[in-house]
């Protein structure tokens, strides 16, 4: 019987990007208010990328590129041992993917310093940049249930955007769950570990 899957995205989901953000953006010792507008402009990864780099130079007087701050992201990423630990208990039952968008540069960055290497494959690690589709495109999403080889009623994915990744996942025929981090990830999958393996409905 071929095995359920269950596919992660990244940021926000895998790892608090909005927590390693604003630990990083506190480095600069800006005013509150500052940071909160960098904070509202960044949108958690999904705002304008040259209006808030340009905000940040009038800010801090600083240049800034994708590049230098992803580098300064991954400074304050910290690997979830108890969370790596339930994923590697699941894949005994499931198959483990990651379907992100971004960057295979950045996001492969972001995968290894989380720790996830050891735990989901690295042909089971598919970016927007690579695989030529982004999120919500239904596109994305049948491109990895072909490459790992199910079939899409077999395909559970979790993540906190509801419009990029559940409904994208739902019109592409997946089952999908949203989460608010990776807190709730964890109650999520403490939850499969309790299963039997069967699609998940969520």
């Amino acid at each position: 019987m071929a095995r359920s899957v269950l596919v992660f995205d990244l940021d926000q989901t895998l790892f608090d990007r909005r927590q390693a953000f604003t630990d990083w953006i506190r480095t600069f010792g800006l005013k509150p208010e500052t940071q909160a507008d960098l904070q509202r402009i960044d949108q958690n990864g999904y705002g304008d990328r040259s209006y808030f780099f340009e905000t940040f130079r009038v800010q801090t007087g600083l240049r800034l590129d994708q590049a230098t701050l992803t580098a300064g992201l991954l400074q304050h990423i910290h690997r979830d041992h108890v969370l790596l630990d339930c994923l590697s208990k699941l894949r005994s039952r499931y198959t483990l993917a990651v379907l992100t968008n971004g960057g295979i540069e950045t996001q492969h960055a972001k995968w290894q310093a989380l720790g996830l290497e050891n735990v989901i494959a690295a042909d089971h690690f598919f970016v927007s940049e690579q695989i030529g589709f982004a999120k919500p495109d239904r596109r994305a999403f049948e491109f990895v249930a072909d490459r790992l080889g199910t079939d899409v009623a077999r395909c559970t994915y979790f993540g906190d955007q509801p419009t990029i990744d559940v409904d994208g996942a739902i019109d592409a025929g997946w089952n999908a769950c949203l989460v608010t981090g990776p807190g709730e990830l964890q109650t999520q999958l403490e939850v499969r570990l309790q299963a039997t393996g069967e699609p998940i409905q969520c």
